[in-house]
């Protein structure tokens, strides 16, 4: 797409001012609230020696790529909590570049195949490998460009994707692998004889695929995209020089897919075979179906009464109108945000729950880009300044509450603040035990190294999937050991309402409490966490009560 040099420098100046603000707002409140235990699990996993990561990733419920990066991140960068997260916000800036660089993609195949001469019927007349995309054929290059913002700023300001560029979890990265994915796909497709495109459809679609589970659901919905493509082709010539080069495209990259995954099976299977007892989530009803739903799509919390249905029902049409009227890549838009949709839906609500909104962020972020489409596409330039009026103010009251939520955790962030109370008052001899392995894999990864931190823990870690991952031996064998050794002071740190429930530390009774203090935690799981110091009785066993109290909110 040629631009005059005016248009060109507006629409970079425009693209960088939304990165920009977008960064801007993933870094808030980045490190101030706490680590919570999904994202301390797989960062601390990720600290462990090569033999022993790889060993503790085939007893976890994920992929191994995520923590591969992460321990190349770690190696470069550091392991505090910033680091970890700047990881997620990195993927995130790199989202905005893969959208911007699918977008152009669906321009140029747009302007090529009105090139082609494509007929009202939407047959070329030029050849096959002309393409089939009808959508807009007339827009100008100024269309292009405010269709090109428009997903920029749905992508850079929805609060669902900001979130999870704020968390060191796999989605941010997963999220930008999607759309490099399927720009790639759509490269490779308008010229099928380069094999580079289809490598990097490839190259993408298996990182992905190795970054999360729930990526071969989106990669399902691409082959199954382009298959249709290729059996519903409108003129009829299936074998076709091009159109057999594309099925070897697609056939070469199923079959390295294929490939990487043989050696992976076994310990999928194993992983799923382990998960099903353990890892328990509600029933999915239907009600909690559309309510997860429009939620997704929405990146927020909905609070006006109706807009809960008015979001599933765009969900739903929204893929109708681009796989009939988008052409190609309206296609393969609507096939990559259906498909991993009625899957897991599918699955969950008729065999075992397996939904969680994060787990539709690929998904989301295809109709995102479909609705951007679909925005460029409205005839009536009135109708498409309201419905962008609409958006912005959507976008900016989710932003704001969002915002709103961080400062909220980043004051309540119990954790970090009972590390900044150990700073202060533990000293360096004096062991500290901690009552449940959720707890004290958070902790170890934000706690300095020379503290002693051991957890009570009596479980097989080597069938444990929700902690035993995480842990080694050491953090809970050496617990009876340090007891044994009868030092004079001993902490422990102990959790109330942990999943609804008071989790404690089994002290001696020739240990009586001498300090208690609690801190309120909102981020993740929230908990009250309480820290209390024991001082070694005498040998009569006697225990005296607890001297001081506080409590923080």
């Amino acid at each position: 797409m040629v631009l005059p040099d005016e248009n060109r420098n507006r629409e970079f100046l425009w693209i960088l001012i939304a990165i920009l603000v977008a960064i801007c707002l993933r870094l808030f409140q980045l490190q101030s609230v706490s680590f919570w235990y999904d994202e301390a699990c797989a960062w601390r996993i990720s600290q462990f020696p090569w033999p022993r990561m790889l060993q503790s990733i085939s007893r976890d419920a994920h992929p191994p790529f995520f923590y591969v990066l992460q321990k190349v991140w770690q190696s470069c960068w550091g392991t505090s909590v910033l680091s970890a997260r700047l990881l997620s916000v990195f993927c995130g800036a790199g989202s905005l570049l893969a959208a911007l660089f699918l977008m152009k993609t669906i321009f140029t195949t747009k302007e090529e195949a009105a090139a082609a001469d494509i007929d009202p019927a939407g047959n070329s007349t030029r050849g096959i490998g002309a393409g089939d995309c009808t959508f807009c054929e007339s827009a100008s290059r100024d269309h292009d460009a405010r269709t090109l913002g428009m997903a920029l700023l749905l992508l850079a300001f929805n609060p669902f994707q900001v979130e999870l560029c704020q968390q060191a979890r796999p989605y941010a990265l997963g999220v930008m692998l999607s759309l490099l994915a399927l720009a790639s796909l759509l490269r490779a497709w308008q010229t099928p004889h380069r094999m580079s495109h289809w490598l990097a459809f490839g190259l993408a679609g298996g990182l992905l695929s190795f970054t999360h589970y729930f990526g071969l659901l989106t990669l399902a919905g691409l082959f199954l995209a382009a298959g249709m493509e290729l059996v519903c082709d409108r003129r009829g010539l299936l074998f076709h020089r091009q159109n057999l080069q594309r099925m070897a495209g697609l056939a070469c990259c199923a079959g390295v897919l294929q490939c990487c995954w043989w050696p992976w099976l076994p310990v999928l299977e194993n992983q799923y075979s382990r998960t099903i007892p353990q890892l328990w989530i509600p029933p999915l009803t239907g009600k909690e179906w559309f309510k997860l739903c429009a939620q997704t799509f929405a990146g927020t919390a909905i609070h006006v009464p109706g807009a809960g249905g008015m979001m599933l029902l765009i969900w739903i049409c929204l893929p109708m109108y681009l796989f009939v009227r988008a052409g190609r890549a309206g296609r393969m838009l609507a096939c990559a945000s259906v498909v991993p949709l009625v899957a897991s839906v599918s699955y969950s609500l008729f065999i075992r729950n397996i939904l969680e909104p994060r787990y539709l962020a690929f998904s989301q972020v295809f109709l995102l880009m479909g609705m951007a489409l679909a925005w460029g596409e409205m005839r009536s330039r009135v109708w498409q300044r309201i419905t962008a009026v609409v958006l912005i103010g959507g976008l900016g009251s989710g932003c704001l509450e969002h915002v709103q939520a961080r400062r909220w955790h980043a004051q309540h962030a119990g954790l970090r603040r009972t590390v900044e109370f150990l700073q202060d008052h533990h000293q360096a001899d004096e062991p500290i035990v901690v009552c449940s392995p959720f707890l004290f894999v958070s902790l170890a990864c934000i706690l300095p190294k020379p503290i002693p931190l051991f957890v009570q823990y009596q479980q097989d870690q080597a069938a444990d999937v929700l902690t035993g991952p995480a842990l080694m031996h050491q953090d809970f064998e050496s617990f009876a050991a340090v007891i044994s050794q009868r030092p004079s002071v001993l902490w422990t740190i102990d959790a109330d309402q942990l999943f609804g429930r008071s989790v404690n530390v089994t002290v001696p009774l020739d240990y009586h409490p001498v300090r208690q203090i609690r801190f309120a935690e909102s981020f993740g799981i929230p908990m009250e966490v309480v820290v209390r110091s024991y001082r070694l009785d005498s040998p009569s066993g006697t225990k005296a009560g607890i001297s001081s109290m506080k409590k923080e909110p």
